[in-house]
This record gives C-alpha cells, structure tokens and sequence, in this order.
C-alpha cells in the first residue's frame, strides 16, 4: 500500500530526472550538485519500505515548478489512490495495453465512476483524480519514459491562451496541449436528480444480447441487480450458505445482509433485502450445473472455505471490480455497435428497480404516496428517505411528461386537420 508524505525541504540537482543522486539526509530527500529547492513538497511513498515513488515524484516536481509552486497535495493523494488501486488489482503504471478495456488507466476510470455511481466520492474529485492521472500518464509520455504497449490515448488540442481571442491563431496566442481521449462521464455536480434508469427497450436489447453474448455468471449477476436491487459490491460478496433457508414453494425470500450475515455492505447495512423465489431457483439451479461444481473445485483447491455465489474461472471470488470490468467489455462488444448513444453503468440496473418498485407501488390502489414512499426505500434499503425521494421525483416527472407529450400529440393533430 501507499501513502502521501509532506517534505519540507527538498534539494535537487537541475538534472533532476536522472534521480540517481537522491538519498535521505536527515529526514530531507537530496541530491548532490547544483540545487534547487522545493518547499512542503508532498510525495507518495511505499508504505511498507518507506521509499519514494520515482515516477511520481519527477511529475510532481515537474507540476511544482511550471504551477508557481502551488500545493501538490491533490496531485500526492490522487496518484496515491491510482498506485493503491494498481497494487490492489495486481497491474503496472507503465503496462499498457492495445484494447482501451484492458488499461490501467481505463480501468481506473470505470473504478471512480463506480465510487461517484455508490455514492462513496464526489463528482468533482473524481473528475480532479481523474485529471491528474491523465496528466501523470501525459507527462510520462512528453520525456519518452518506456511503456509496454500503449498506456493512454491523446489527441493534440489548440487552445487560446487568453479567453475570446479571435485572432490568437494569427498572433501565435495559441498553446498545443495534449489531452486524453477518453472521458471521465460523471457530473461535476451532486448525483441529486440523475437518475437513469433503463427504457423498455434498452432493457430488452440488453438483455437479448446478455443472454446470447454474455457468460452465464454476468448474466444472472444482471438479472439479480435489476430484480432485487442489489449493488455490484453486494453481489460479489454474496455466499451460498446465505440461501440456504429458502424453501422451493416461497414465493419471496427475505435474505439477510451485512455483518450479522457475514457479508458486506455499504456503510454495514444490516437491512435485508425481499427477493423473488423464482429469482432464488434460477440460482439454485446454477449451482448444482457442473459450471458451478467444476469452478468450486478450484475455489477450495486455492484455499476457499465459505462458498461465493458467483466464482470466477479460475477459482476466485468475483469483485465489485471484476463485475464493473465484465459489464463495461460487454457493452463495448455488443451493445454499443447497436445503441452507440447507450450511457448507463451497471448501477443503473439498481436504479431501474427502484424506479420499478416505486412504479408498481403508486398504482396499488388505496396506498399512499407516503407509504409508497416507505415501501420503496425498505426495498432499495436507504439510509435517508431522501434519496427515495428522488425516485418519487422521477417517476412523477416520468408521468407528467409522458401526459404532456399526449396532449401535444392531440394539440398538433388538430392543428394540422384544421390546417389541411
């Protein structure tokens, strides 16, 4: 693991990156030869050795210097989020890869937008972490570092160096700066009034596609988000032995979550969750299939004792991560060459169902919209009844909308009967 770590003084020689002069006097990191100082510089360390991390430190300095020494904490604690995230998923800063879906870097890019989509980070420091990364990676590339394959993307943008300009171009007011071609899709905004729940019809394309491209594991990993609500991080950590209550004529199953069921949750919710008995079969029924069986074998061969749900190919527990990377590949492959304007993560499947359970409890008759209300979020389990309310939000703005377009219809037909 890593850790971010303020030196007061650092001296360092003006051929800094060569770095082969750099030792630790006194608790201050210097070099020998002609000196520059930077002050209350902050750096990543290793945390077990305690040892700097080269290449984050000559892009620190590098941004200390051409910032007029502006404060390099953000730069320290984003880079030091990434090499964690690195370290945590067994990948390298400098192995790239040919497919955009198989970098480092895209793959930290769908991990932050999975902790905007929980609720875990802010919209704008995810996007800040996200900057500095392409940065670090942006000036890895200017000073030719090695990389194995291709570690980012960019396209050169010219941009005016002082606002409404028309004739930089001319006056060579213009700077060429490299920026990455991905994009990191989260609103620099609160999540508040975001939701986006799937249509009719993306739910049908998306899942006709699962079911024909998809494995069997992401495929019923869907299917459970969409119809029980819940997150990726609670799938993944999901046992076999939390099922094991559930009787074949039940037609809900009140499934125990949190700490008391040994199993993780967000912020440790103990709240549990009312899932379908035909959903409950449909898993029973994989994990007597030799699929399952064969990839169990492997799982108590590595060492595994408490069964997950779902267990990757060669024997491990799947994580939130590895449900992100499977979901995001698949759209890629096969939903997007279709649906191209197709925008939704898989949180989104969480964000239909709740869509659907506050749908199907406005129309009980004799049930309020303040017990609709209640019941939506028991079933989606929030903390606070105002994040249902942004269910309720949604679903009346839905409705109201969908009234509007039926009487513009009706307005427009007779405009033009009356026309004609």
């Amino acid at each position: 693991m890593y850790i971010t770590h303020k030196i007061k003084n650092l001296n360092l020689l003006s051929d800094f990156y060569d770095l082969k002069n750099l030792e630790l006097k006194g608790g201050v990191l210097c070099a020998d030869g002609d000196k520059k100082t930077c002050e209350n510089l902050y750096v990543v360390l290793e945390g077990k050795t305690g040892v700097v991390v080269p290449c984050v430190l000559s892009f620190i300095v590098s941004h200390y210097r051409n910032r007029s020494k502006t404060s390099s904490a953000t730069q320290a604690k984003a880079l030091r989020l990434y090499f964690d995230f690195l370290h945590q998923h067994n990948l390298s800063w400098n192995v790239g890869a040919l497919e955009s879906v198989d970098r480092p870097f895209t793959e930290f890019k769908w991990w932050l937008k999975e902790q905007y989509e929980e609720g875990d980070i802010a919209g704008s420091t995810a996007r800040s972490y996200y900057s500095v990364v392409a940065n670090f990676y942006m000036y890895h590339l200017q000073i030719n570092t090695p990389f194995v394959s291709i570690p980012i993307e960019y396209e050169e943008v010219e941009v005016n160096q002082l606002d409404n300009d028309p004739f930089a171009h001319i006056a060579g007011r213009t700077v060429v700066k490299c920026v990455p071609k991905e994009k990191l899709d989260v609103s620099a905004r609160s999540k508040e009034g975001s939701l986006k729940p799937f249509t009719v019809h993306e739910q049908e394309v998306f899942f006709t596609k699962l079911k024909k491209h998809g494995s069997e594991e992401l495929l019923l990993i869907c299917t459970l988000a969409i119809l029980s609500g819940l997150r990726a991080k609670e799938i993944a950590d999901l046992r076999v032995d939390m099922f094991a209550d559930y009787k074949d004529d039940d037609p809900h199953f009140e499934l125990e979550l949190g700490p008391k069921a040994k199993h993780k949750t967000k912020q440790q919710s103990e709240l549990p969750v009312t899932i379908a008995g035909a959903t409950v079969k449909m898993l029973k029924s994989y994990h007597v299939s030799s699929r399952y069986i064969n990839r169990l074998n492997k799982f108590k061969s590595n060492g595994g004792e408490r069964a997950n749900v779902f267990i990757t190919q060669r024997g491990g527990a799947y994580s939130q991560h590895t449900i992100s990377t499977l979901f995001n590949q698949f759209l890629h492959d096969h939903i997007y060459p279709e649906l191209p304007d197709f925008s939704h993560d898989f949180h989104d499947l969480r964000v239909t169902f709740g869509v659907d359970v506050m749908n199907a409890a406005l129309n009980v008759k004799n049930l309020s919209n303040d017990e609709a209300l209640r019941f939506t979020k028991s079933q989606m389990r929030h903390k606070k009844i105002t994040t249902t309310l942004l269910y309720l939000s949604h679903f009346q703005k839905s409705k109201a909308l969908t009234e509007q377009s039926r009487i513009n219809e009706e307005l427009l037909s007779l405009v033009f009967d009356e026309a004609v």
